[in-house]
């Protein structure tokens, strides 16, 4: 019966985490284990959909020595640059908030690819 209840109360912290976007909360009361690309996600998602675009990726790696936080986003009809310039202005501060990397690091927002023609 003990396991009962301690189901029950995750089950009710995960329905009060998940209704008000506190991902994060969730994770470190539960228990869990997130990477770096789960915790920014848990705090950059909505505000980011409240623009009216959506994260598609968050990748956290390293390359040529060099690490970069990069943030793929998508609206419809197509992301412009404004869109990107608007999502780094919104995203920096979070992230300088919540400092979830250690290392010094590139923020890299972009488009993902629709394909299509260039004629």
């Amino acid at each position: 019966s003990t396991f009962l209840l301690v189901f029950l109360i995750k089950y009710a912290i995960i329905q009060v985490a998940t209704k008000s976007g506190m991902k994060i909360l969730l994770f470190s009361l539960i228990g869990g284990y997130m990477s770096i690309e789960e915790k920014v996600l848990g705090v950059i998602e909505k505000p980011i959909n409240d623009l009216g675009i959506s994260v598609v990726e968050v990748k956290y790696e390293k390359e040529n020595g060099v690490y970069y936080l990069r943030i793929s986003i998508d609206k419809e009809p197509f992301i412009n640059i404004d869109d990107c310039v608007e999502v780094t202005n919104l995203v920096n501060p979070i992230l300088d908030e919540h400092d979830f990397i250690d290392e010094a690091y590139i923020l890299d927002i972009s488009s993902i690819e629709k394909g299509g023609s260039y004629e």
